[in-house]
Formats: structure tokens, C-alpha cells, sequence
């Protein structure tokens, strides 16, 4: 059987028998869960030293999942829309090699979707504004007081 017959063979078998896969999948998580806890201070050695070893990776797969969990995009995504920005804020246009860290991921908490990249200060203007739209008016007025 080649290669190519058996993948064909097992995706069948999957399609037939998803019942099958529920049972073992089952069994083969109460496995991992006995065997991580059994096991929990080899573990993080093990995550310890390949971190150590894998600084950039580590960096890298933090990222990765940082934005997969929590907007839902890839890194593929975050780089489409950056360059779709030409690399700068949404808000005041400001470059990314001017701020200390990337761009941030602006997004609408209630809804979840994603409005596009902005800088920190950006982003956390924007934060306070949507928790409380009555601040702009507020500071606007704090600031004629203080202009005469």
C-alpha cells in the first residue's frame, strides 16, 4: 500500500467510525492529564531549557498565540494589515520603528472584531473613550478652562 492509499484508506476509516475517534481522543486526554501531572517539575525543565535555548522562537510562538486567542487572526493577517496601513497608527499616523513596541491590535470589546493596528497611546485613548464617551467633552472643557 503506498503512501497516497493509506491516507486515502484513513480518511475513510475517520468518516465511518467518528465515534471511534470521540472514544480514543477521550482516553488518550485522560492519559496526557495523569502523565503532565506525574510528571509536572520534568515538564517545565524541559519548557525552561527550550525556552532558554529558543529565545527568538519562544518570542515568536508567544506572539503567534497572543493573537490567534485573542483576535482571532494570524500573523499572516496582522502582517496584511500593516502593510495595508503602510506600517503606521490608524489614529495619528505615527511609523512603527517610533514606538517601542508593535502595533496594537484595536478591536471592539462588545462585538470582537477588529478595526485595524494602532499605536499604544492610540489604543488606549480609544480605551477610554469607548468605556466613557463623556470623557472627550469633559477633558475638551477642562482644557478651555486652562487655554484663557
Amino acid at each position: 500500500m503506498t503512501k497516497q492509499e493509506r491516507k486515502e484508506y484513513h480518511k475513510k476509516w475517520r468518516l465511518k467510525n467518528p465515534e471511534k475517534i470521540k472514544e480514543y481522543a477521550g482516553r488518550y486526554k485522560e492519559y496526557n492529564k495523569k502523565y503532565r501531572l506525574e510528571h509536572k517539575d520534568e515538564i517545565k525543565k524541559c519548557i525552561d531549557l527550550w525556552t532558554k535555548n529558543n529565545p527568538e522562537r519562544c518570542k515568536m510562538h508567544r506572539r503567534r498565540t497572543l493573537l490567534k486567542n485573542l483576535y482571532g487572526i494570524t500573523i499572516e493577517d496582522y502582517n496584511n494589515i500593516f502593510l495595508k496601513q503602510k506600517g503606521t497608527c490608524g489614529i495619528c499616523g505615527m511609523n512603527q520603528e517610533q514606538c517601542k513596541r508593535s502595533l496594537h491590535v484595536d478591536h471592539n470589546h462588545s462585538k470582537g472584531n477588529n478595526r485595524g493596528l494602532l499605536c499604544p497611546n492610540c489604543n488606549h485613548f480609544v480605551g477610554w473613550i469607548e468605556k466613557n464617551p463623556d470623557i472627550i467633552n469633559k477633558v475638551d472643557n477642562y482644557l478651555k478652562k486652562w487655554r484663557s
